[in-house]
């Protein structure tokens, strides 16, 4: 990813950033005033004229704006599709490639799944390289990624990125989300890492959401390397700054950059598993179950003041035992997956004690008490289905259940079987519950058969 482009340049008028970046050059050369370029995006019929001319003639598609600058703020579905988006996976291009002759772009990962062009039809005799529109792609990732309006336009960047967009942005983020937009920027060079880490972070999950694998794995790696930097940079600024209550905000926000750190590892992982390669993925896991269980305080590696700094930030320590039972319960997937169902019940065990100890998810409201019910259920299951598929005769497997299979199930069903409180998305909620349900009878069903669930 290339540094960004113009990063340092504030619109004057709450315009697209990208626009005072590009006529920066035309400036320098000693071109004629000309008005600045702004992203055309102001209407949705302005965005869908430029979309279709970009299909008829993509060399001739006019620049818009994917994150709602010019518009009147970010619509709550998220960005229309633009010239700039693949229109396949719905992110913004990776590896941006034409199909020829027809001259339609994709990502190639996208592209390079069929033989005609998804678009029109037209056979494809091979896919060329855009080098150019790539490079268009990455200057807007670089423009926006430091106006914490824009971040927040881009949506879906996950709860724990969201804290950064916060703390970066001292209150911007906040109008954008409303609708209003902004042009507040960040200041210093973590805030503005901070941003950029949770920009990318959000084209990532868009990527993986669309199948384009390779370009969510490259985005989660450039959010890791981002999210590496802002650690640097407030280091530094902790280290120049006597203690006050911008220091003790600047602890919280390092507290919240490596639970964020964790996460991008974990999405790493995610992805690498997805292409087959179990064994990178595993360490990716390792890696981020290590860090989260620092920040959770948890675990003989817990370093004092790692754990201190995440009590001063309540809502990432509880992100970092949310994160960890998730991750150790992937880890845990893939030791069953090789079919060594004694490691499997070891980070099942681990996940259920987190479960029990409280690591389902800050906040204490009834929708947060439903979703560490559900996620406390999903580990009873999985426990108790590796305790029934033990081998026999496994008696130096430690921890030894506790328990019966069947107790832990019967407790399962209990937890899934009483009405949840209402709150969040209750739809979701119930097809999770319900979808629990499932495997728990399938669970319950091949350990009264004799044999394990798959």
């Amino acid at each position: 990813m290339p540094p960004p482009a113009g990063a340092d340049d504030k619109p004057s008028s709450g315009g697209c950033p990208f626009a005072g970046a590009q006529a920066e050059p035309a400036a320098a050369a000693g071109a004629a005033a000309v008005p600045p370029p702004s992203c055309p995006a102001s209407s949705s019929a302005a965005a869908a004229a430029a979309v279709a001319a970009a299909t008829a003639a993509p060399s001739a598609a006019p620049a818009v704006c994917p994150f709602g600058f010019g518009a009147g703020g970010a619509d709550k579905g998220g960005a229309a599709s633009t010239p700039l988006h693949c229109p396949l996976c719905r992110s913004l291009l990776f590896n941006c490639h034409a199909a020829t002759p027809c001259g339609h772009k994709a990502c190639r990962e996208c592209l390079s799944r069929f033989r005609d062009c998804p678009l029109c039809g037209a056979d494809v005799a091979s896919l060329e390289p855009d080098a150019s529109a790539q490079a268009l792609v990455d200057a807007f990732l670089g423009a926006h990624g430091v106006y914490p309006d824009a971040v927040a336009a881009a949506l879906n960047v996950g709860p724990v990125m969201d804290d950064l967009i916060v703390l970066a942005g001292r209150g911007g983020a906040g109008g954008a989300a409303g609708g209003t937009t902004t042009t507040t920027t960040a200041t210093t060079p973590a805030d503005k890492l901070s941003l950029t880490a949770a920009l990318l972070n959000g084209v990532a999950l868009r990527s993986y959401a669309g199948g384009n694998v390779s370009a969510a794995l490259a985005r989660f790696e450039a959010t890791r390397d981002a999210l590496g930097r802002v650690l640097e940079e407030l280091g530094k600024e902790q280290g120049e700054e006597g203690e006050g209550d911008r220091h003790h905000h600047r602890r919280k926000d390092a507290a919240a950059a490596r639970v964020a750190l964790a996460t991008a590892l974990g999405c790493i992982g995610d992805c690498q598993r997805r292409s087959g390669h179990e064994t990178a993925a595993e360490a990716s896991y390792r890696d981020a179950a290590e860090r989260l269980s620092v920040l959770a305080g948890v675990g003989a590696d817990a370093d004092a003041a790692a754990t201190a700094a995440a009590n001063e930030n309540p809502q990432a320590a509880a992100d970092a035992r949310r994160g960890l039972g998730v991750t150790l319960g992937k880890l845990g997937d893939l030791a069953y997956a090789r079919g060594d169902v004694a490691a499997a019940f070891r980070e099942y065990s681990r996940v259920l004690e987190l479960r029990r100890g409280g690591g389902g998810g800050g906040g204490d409201d009834a929708s947060a008490a439903a979703d560490a019910r559900l996620d406390l259920a999903s580990a009873l299951i999985k426990a108790g289905d590796a305790a029934e598929n033990l081998p026999q005769g496994a008696a130096d497997v430690q921890p030894q259940p506790p328990q019966a299979p069947s107790a832990y199930f019967a407790e399962a069903r209990a937890l899934l079987e009483e009405e949840l409180p209402p709150g969040g998305d209750d739809k979701a909620r119930e097809a999770k519950r319900r979808r629990f349900l499932e495997a728990l009878e399938a669970a319950a069903a091949a350990a009264a058969g004799g044999g394990g669930a798959a």
